[in-house]
């Protein structure tokens, strides 16, 4: 990868119904806790306020549904990548991993190994632990086995971030308090880790995750972990841990693979061929060979950038459009697709002669020596294509929940094929920051007043609605970090406020720099130092001058 060459190029630059003796599965039942009424579930969808799709599959082998297509571009190709090395992690470790970011890791998908893994997740919380099934983009359906998903990097395992902003949208720090996540194939994580942790430099295969408590409160998961390793109650606990930073060392993997029959979506040809396929495929059906519409409402595409929208729809999975392609693609043969990522700024630089020489936020699915799908077929509802990335509630979500459009977000082709996702990281790291920011708020609840408490809850929504992104981003950054005890942190936030609020609000900047960051930063202190005493770095005598 040129990563540099990004950054020069950029600035310059109607079906009939189908026959059912089989079984049939409807993914998302139209009598939910959500939209019961038919008429008004398609009316919604139509209208782009709903995702919805249901899938077929039917008992033991099926012949392909798709054998009618024959002009796949797939190819040979070699490419490095990263992943967590499943292999190698302890059961700790896979617990922490499937606790803090639930869904991210895949869950096995055969019975004994579902069974092995919810004992080894039991016995590292104090309720019983069950697999939840997760939708994944571009899998087809279940039974795609666990450890298929990478991200694109180059050799020494640096993918630009791409792995952390997968790995953050499965976070809720309600659920295991804070969790920060350091990369140290990347070298300002690596950077910070050395100064944090005492750990070597840039160069090391290895994902942290710090579990650490907050304005003088125990990690919750932390807590929970260790009560129910030393039978002790929580409470019991509490007060000696709630100074105590709990580090989880993941392995990485970053490796050169091969796959001989690859749909590379960095390339032109392939993207605009999956446009056109996917939009106007036809399922066959196994019984009667009748050939019915994956998208029977709508229109055919002939090019990549009007689906691209639809492939990066933010819904947890992406939502039927990445899951008929996973269908498509495994029963094609295919040994897997190189696609874009949803939770970053996807881009890639083509040449004159038609050469990749730079790309960011691709991922990889490997279907190599996976089984064929139990789905035989997938249709997809509504009457239109997306012409803007947002998010959808699915049918099965309340009744008064809407969809969410980001026309921030912005999608840039070039005629030599090249393009660009702006915004979409920007974003992304923008739920993660107000989720945290809300975290922190509630912990210190008690020490600010009601209106000052309010008002700090409410300012970065404000720069929302303005469509000042940015502005809210670093808002919400700046408000975790002084409840965390951040160092310099008061300086900025104070600019910022004379910079953009009101007196009332300066006030509260200002009591919660007070009441807040002030004690947070002593604290911080202390368990920094304690625990890089607890791993050696820190010497408990000092040294004495000679005379």
């Amino acid at each position: 990868m040129v990563f540099g060459t990004l950054a020069r190029w950029f600035r310059n630059a109607g079906a009939k119904k189908p026959s059912a003796p089989l079984e049939t599965k409807v993914d998302a039942p139209e009598e939910s806790q959500g939209i019961r009424s038919r008429a008004v579930l398609a009316a919604k969808v139509d209208a782009l306020e709903r995702n919805h799709g249901y899938g077929y599959r039917t008992p033991g082998p099926i012949k392909s549904p798709v054998e009618h297509i024959k002009d796949a571009p797939l190819e040979t190709i070699e490419f490095w990548v990263k992943q967590i090395s499943h292999q190698r992690l302890e059961k700790g470790s896979s617990a922490a991993l499937n606790a803090a970011f639930v869904g991210f890791d895949d869950s096995p998908t055969d019975k004994q190994k579902k069974a092995e893994f919810s004992e080894i997740m039991s016995a590292h919380h104090k309720v019983p632990f069950e697999i939840i099934s997760t939708r994944r983009r571009w899998s087809g359906d279940e039974t795609l086995p666990r450890g298929h998903y990478y991200a694109l990097c180059d050799e020494r395992g640096n993918d630009i971030g791409t792995l952390k902003g997968e790995m953050r949208a499965y976070y809720t720090p309600e659920r295991v308090g804070v969790v920060q996540v350091h990369d140290l194939t990347l070298r300002e994580d690596a950077a910070h880790a050395s100064k944090e942790f005492g750990i070597p430099a840039h160069g090391q295969h290895i994902l942290l995750l710090s579990f650490i408590p907050l304005n003088g409160k125990a990690n919750p998961y932390n807590l929970s972990l260790w009560a129910h390793q030393m039978d002790l109650t929580e409470s019991e606990l509490a007060p000696s841990w709630a100074n105590n930073r709990f580090v989880i060392e993941l392995p990485l993997t970053v490796r050169k693979i091969r796959r001989e029959r690859v749909l590379d979506l960095r390339q032109p040809d392939s993207a605009a061929w999956l446009a056109r396929t996917l939009s106007s495929l036809e399922w066959q059906w196994p019984d009667t060979n009748q050939l019915i519409r994956c998208f029977p409402q709508r229109s055919s595409l002939e090019r990549f950038a009007d689906l691209l929208p639809e492939l990066l729809a933010q819904e947890r999975g992406g939502g039927g459009v990445s899951r008929a392609a996973g269908i498509l693609l495994r029963f094609l043969g295919a040994d897997g697709v190189i696609f874009p990522s949803a939770r970053n700024d996807t881009a890639v630089v083509i040449d004159d002669g038609g050469e990749i020489v730079a790309h960011r936020g691709w991922n990889f699915v490997d279907y190599a020596g996976a089984p064929p799908p139990e789905y035989f077929a997938w249709i997809e509802t509504g009457k239109q294509w997306p012409t803007q990335v947002g998010i959808r509630p699915y049918q099965d979500h309340a009744e008064t929940q809407t969809p969410v459009w980001y026309p921030e977000i912005a999608i840039n082709f070039a005629s030599n094929g090249s393009w660009q996702v702006q915004g979409l990281r920007r974003r992304t790291d923008l739920w993660w920051r107000i989720s945290l920011m809300q975290y922190a708020l509630k912990s210190v609840r008690d020490d600010l007043s009601e209106e000052t408490w309010a008002l700090l809850h409410r300012f970065a929504e404000i720069f929302i609605e303005r469509g000042q992104i940015d502005a809210s981003g670093m808002l919400a950054k700046l408000i975790f970090e002084a409840v965390l005890g951040s160092n310099k942190v008061d300086e900025q936030l104070t600019a910022m406020g004379q910079q953009f609020a009101t007196k009332r609000v300066q006030e509260g900047i200002a009591e919660l720099l007070d009441k807040v960051h002030r004690p947070s930063c002593a604290r911080w202190e202390t368990m920094r130092s304690d625990y890089l005493r607890s791993q050696g770095h820190i010497d408990d005598d000092p040294p004495k001058m000679s005379p």
